[in-house]
């Protein structure tokens, strides 16, 4: 089936970027802060024998020597943010914009890694495969599905039921949370396929991206699999998207089988691999 298995490297390539972190987009001080404070701030708070409140801002020439001294901005953030500061008698209040700038400038460098305690910034989120879980999770929102595609030992699947009443603003005590019986009344698309298990990194983690190895011989199971799903003849049927994505009416493919036989299931291993 030509269709369904370009939908699967479809999935494969939208699960690949799905992993990707982006960074957030941080205030520079030279360019977008110390202009604020030098026109709204320093009046005040200069570096003079006696500043205003005992705050020397004009100091604080640059990010580096921020971070030296980080615990006075938090007072700056209240003052700014309770609009304390500049006074409301000044003649020259904070725009909006401004108000915003500094403020999330101030939330950057509060989060930023502490260099005297010796914390290096980690740089970059590493690119990384998807865990089982991941892709499992992934396929079922990218095609609709509302079954796992495979089998997880591990998982306890949760019946539905609201546990939060929104007029009492309670969950009942004491709270009881019933488990289903995973396999025959939860059934996955494959329950005979799978995923090898993702090894545990350092304190348990199963998605850090420096301990998450990803060989050719994994590459090719996660392909495979890829294949055997977009194969499978009961995938337009049972999937809630799949007109809508494909443009092709499920009713009007042939029936499915009762069970996908191995030998019909397409495995373009190498077809594949040399697309990437």
């Amino acid at each position: 089936m030509s269709v369904p298995m370009r939908y699967g490297r479809s999935g494969f390539v939208v699960a690949v970027w799905l992993t990707i972190a982006v960074p957030a987009y941080g205030r520079d001080f030279d360019i977008d802060v110390l202009p604020i404070l030098q026109s709204h701030c320093f009046d005040c708070h200069a570096d003079v024998e006696e500043p205003e409140g005992g705050v020397n801002l004009e100091r604080f020439g640059s990010e580096r020597q921020v971070m030296r001294e980080r615990s006075i901005w938090a007072t700056v953030y209240e003052k700014v943010e309770s609009r304390q500061m500049p006074p409301p008698k000044d003649h020259k209040p904070l725009s909006l914009a401004q108000r915003q700038a500094v403020m999330q400038w101030i939330e950057t460098i509060a989060a930023a890694p502490d260099s005297q305690l010796g914390v290096a910034d980690p740089g970059k989120p590493i690119l990384r495969r998807l865990t089982r879980l991941e892709y499992n999770n992934t396929v079922r929102d990218l095609l609709g599905l509302s079954t796992d595609v495979f089998m997880f030992p591990e998982r306890l699947p949760i019946r539905d039921k609201v546990y939060f009443a929104p007029e009492t603003r309670k969950m009942e005590s004491p709270l009881r949370v019933s488990v289903l019986e995973y396999g025959a009344r939860m059934p996955a698309l494959l329950p005979n396929a799978g995923l090898p298990g993702d090894n545990r990194a350092e304190h348990g983690y199963r998605n850090r991206g420096d301990a998450m190895n990803f060989t050719p011989l994994l590459l090719e199971k996660y392909v495979a699999l890829a294949a055997e799903i977009a194969g499978h003849p009961e995938l337009p049927r049972r999937s809630s998207v799949f007109a809508e994505l494909l443009g092709i009416d499920p009713a009007t493919l042939p029936v499915a089988k009762a069970k996908l036989n191995p030998s019909d299931a397409v495995h373009p291993v190498t077809e594949a691999s040399a697309e990437f």
